[in-house]
């Protein structure tokens, strides 16, 4: 049954790095990907440091505007493409001036959910994991991006109505700012559940 769901994630991923593909979202050439018997191999090409590696804090948010903004386009995209994506800002990196997404795996989707229902060990876990999940989902990745910034760096709480702004301004999120604090807080929260709890999305 596991090397069943194994093949089943594999042609999962593969789907998923076409449809990334497909929708213009930049991803690094992958020069390897190959089902082995317990496992999936994959390599990349290497495209740089992440914004926290090149030295991003809330003071000097401003200073990775541009980077900023394509990220920004490149979550929209998923958006509006309608693919699930994980938005932590580590999975964007930059070279020569241009952001790269980096996460291909897991490939987040229902029928990964699915497979994943396989191995729940109580409703708590079911409860808990499930909530993750959502969070992947087009209509919460800017929420998402929101609150793992606060998580990497809790001091980028001070700058969540600034970036609210910049969202809304963009015309990317339609939630007002009690909703959209909520929401982010939301996503924070249940996060930090399943890392205490150690529960896994694969």
């Amino acid at each position: 049954n596991t090397k069943k769901n194994l093949n089943k994630i594999f042609i999962l991923l593969k789907n998923y790095v076409f449809n990334l593909r497909k929708s213009n979202i930049s991803l690094p050439e992958i020069t390897q990907l190959k089902l082995n018997s317990n496992s999936i191999f994959c390599r990349m090409e290497y495209k740089g440091k992440n914004l926290f590696m090149l030295g991003l804090n809330e003071k000097n948010f401003l200073n990775f505007k541009d980077y900023f903004n394509q990220i920004i386009e490149i979550i929209l995209t998923a958006k509006k493409q309608k693919i699930n994506i994980d938005p932590h800002l580590k999975n964007f990196v930059v070279d020569e001036n241009k952001i790269y997404y980096v996460d291909i795996f897991p490939p987040y989707s229902n029928d990964l959910k699915k497979i994943r229902q396989n191995y729940y060990i109580n409703s708590s876990e079911k409860k808990i994991v499930n909530s993750n999940f959502e969070f992947f989902k087009p209509k919460n990745l800017f929420y998402h991006f929101v609150s793992d910034l606060i998580k990497i760096n809790p001091k980028f709480e001070s700058r969540i109505n600034y970036i609210y702004k910049i969202l809304k301004k963009k015309k990317v999120i339609n939630s007002d700012k009690n909703n959209f604090n909520k929401i982010v807080k939301k996503i924070l929260h249940t996060e930090k559940l399943r890392e205490k709890k150690n529960l896994y999305l694969i």
